[in-house]
């Protein structure tokens, strides 16, 4: 590869690569590279610490290493083909040791882009000794540069290069973006409140708090031994509160260490005068933010998941959800969310790579270019059908169908035993006895059968028909905002009722209803009412909105709900499914613009 240090100039609007050399060089005044930015190194560290986003990260490494890195060449026609070109091959396969080392490369750079949004290719003096553990990815807040000296980790590295692999922010493209720069907030939330919740479970006063005793109470003596120059001496002391403790804890060691001891089943036993027994009070230290910190920890993990860029079900799970949305979810995986990474990542190693090893064996580097292939990241179609019907009519061969169907080569039929199942096959068909014996002559069976029927041959059966055939391929679906418009409208037609009701309860009490005719439900349709009425008719008629997840900002649905009703109820009008789907579909595409 050439040593010289150049700027790759790139056609990607978001993909950027700068390769270095890293011979020696005479070093420029103030040329040198420092530890990636504050950003960076905080990532790193919610990386190492918060499990959600480690998996998240370490999934997204996951999905885009199963993609297969391929050259393409721009033909004299503009098109991309797959190259012939030796030089663009061996290229490839130099590239991190090959198929087997690019797995490996392919998921570090899925993770390294997740959290930091830059890598550095670290590329060895390539010869015929060396392997994929001669390349590495290096952290950009891991690599320094002092000069042509270059460390990783403190640790000298001497190789052929350096490459820096990077996506750029919008706003500068010589800065690296990620989706962790956004959630880094929601991460520090959630690492503070794990370390509360852990420095909680450590102090003694938050978990177990102070006990309050009257002072007339009379404790147990307790044994105390006392260690001083003339010896050891063993005496009683009166009790006090702390004997007592001192004593609890020792009667629950026994307990513990010895089950079946005696002591550990008598009880301790104090005095105080009646009017005090019920005096005693536990004062305990826990917050409020101690009540809500399970719930207040499943909305950020929600928020880092939305975050990230992968599919929320990833990290959410799929409770709840059928088989559609899974399908949907691993679709979206890859369309949305594998492909744009790895264009990013093939584009850099392009630009960075591929065209500045070609440089000076090819006319034109940039008619080349290593892209993705993803073909084996996506579901396959169930064709086992097609793959049946082709092969009965000759067309398919029978390892096209087995393979199909799910099956290896090795479970096809060996040829004796396709002998034996064709002679059972014939044996149990109507056929001329000419047919017969020629079709199991071509199998190689001579049953030395001379025949003397010569009647005509009866109907041959039909074929089986595939149309009962089991598939595995998933039911054409509805479309999916449609199916979530529907459902939203359905439970909100549900919540709606559910607050007319309780507001005709609160209307039959204020005004003085007796008419036991009237639901609650519909009393407003008889009812002129003023927004006072409105307001205490209403109140607190929306909590659910908030309880459950319905896919939506609680407070939007619910000041969405609330409006609608409000309307009905001034108007006098039922409520309609109509309707509601109406301003649910405005509430979701304002929610969305």
């Amino acid at each position: 590869m050439p040593r010289q240090e150049r700027q790759i100039r790139t056609g990607s609007l978001v993909a950027s690569a700068r390769s270095y050399s890293t011979k020696k060089a005479k070093a420029k005044a103030g040329d040198s590279k420092r530890p990636g930015e504050q950003w960076q190194r905080a990532a790193w560290d919610f990386f190492d610490t918060i499990p959600e986003y480690h998996q998240g990260c370490a999934i997204t490494g996951a999905l885009v290493s199963r993609a297969r890195l391929v050259v393409m060449e721009r033909d004299a026609e503009g098109n991309w083909q797959p190259t012939k070109n030796r030089y663009a091959l061996e290229a490839l396969d130099e590239l991190f040791g090959g198929p087997e080392g690019q797995v490996e490369m392919l998921r570090q750079l899925g993770i390294h882009f997740s959290v930091a949004g830059e890598a550095w290719l670290m590329v060895p003096t390539v010869d015929e000794n060396t392997d994929a553990d001669d390349w590495q990815i290096a952290a950009a807040t891991s690599l320094t540069r002092t000069g042509s000296q270059w460390k990783i980790n403190g640790e000298n590295f001497e190789g052929e290069a350096a490459i820096r692999l990077w996506k750029g922010h919008p706003a500068d493209r010589t800065r690296a973006d990620a989706p962790s720069r956004a959630i880094l907030p929601v991460l520090s939330e959630l690492h503070q409140l794990t370390k509360r919740i852990a420095a909680q479970i450590d102090s003694r006063l938050a978990g177990a708090g102070i006990l309050m005793l009257p002072s007339e109470t009379e404790f147990p003596a307790s044994p105390s031994r006392n260690i001083g120059p003339s010896g050891t001496t063993d005496s009683i002391q009166g009790g006090d509160a702390q004997g007592l403790a001192d004593l609890i804890a020792e009667v629950a060691e026994i307990a513990i260490q010895n089950p079946e001891s005696a002591e550990a089943m008598i009880p301790i036993i104090a005095t105080a005068p009646g009017e005090h027994i019920d005096k005693a009070n536990l004062i305990t230290f826990w917050s409020e933010l101690d009540k809500v910190a399970p719930k207040l920890r499943e909305e950020l993990i929600r928020r880092i998941a939305l975050g990230m860029d992968i599919p929320p079900e990833v990290l959410l799970g799929n409770a709840g959800s059928n088989h559609w949305n899974a399908w949907l979810s691993d679709e979206n995986s890859v369309k949305i969310h594998a492909e744009p990474l790895l264009k990013v990542i093939t584009t850099s190693l392009t630009t960075g790579y591929l065209r500045r090893g070609l440089k000076g064996l090819v006319d034109n580097p940039r008619n080349f270019s290593i892209q993705a292939d993803t073909s084996q990241m996506r579901m396959r179609p169930n064709r086992s059908k097609e793959a049946i019907e082709l092969h009965d009519r000759l067309i398919l061969s029978a390892e096209a169908a087995a393979r199909e169907n799910g099956f290896e080569k090795s479970d096809l039929m060996s040829d004796d035993e396709r002998r034996v199942a064709l002679i059972r096959k014939v044996a149990g068909g109507s056929t001329t006895p000419e047919l017969v014996e020629a079709a199991l002559r071509e199998a190689g069976v001579d049953l030395d059968v001379v025949v003397s029927d010569t009647r005509p041959p009866a109907e041959a059966r039909p074929t089986p028909s595939l149309k009962q055939h089991p598939v595995r391929e998933l039911p054409e679906r509805a479309d999916a905002a449609s199916a979530r418009l529907l459902a939203l409208t359905l439970v909100s037609e549900q919540m709606i009722d559910r607050a007319l009701q309780r507001a005709g309860n609160r209307l039959k009490t204020k005004m003085g209803v007796r008419d036991a005719a009237v639901s609650a439900n519909r009393l407003y349709l008889g009812l002129e009412l003023g927004a006072k009425d409105l307001d205490d008719a209403l109140q607190d008629a929306w909590g659910s909105c908030y309880e459950f997840d319905y896919g939506v900002e609680g407070a939007q649905l619910a000041r969405t709900l609330d409006t609608y009703t409000r309307s009905i109820m001034r108007a006098r009008r039922e409520p309609s499914r109509a309707g509601i789907s109406a301003i649910l579909k405005l509430m979701l595409s304002t929610a969305a613009a």
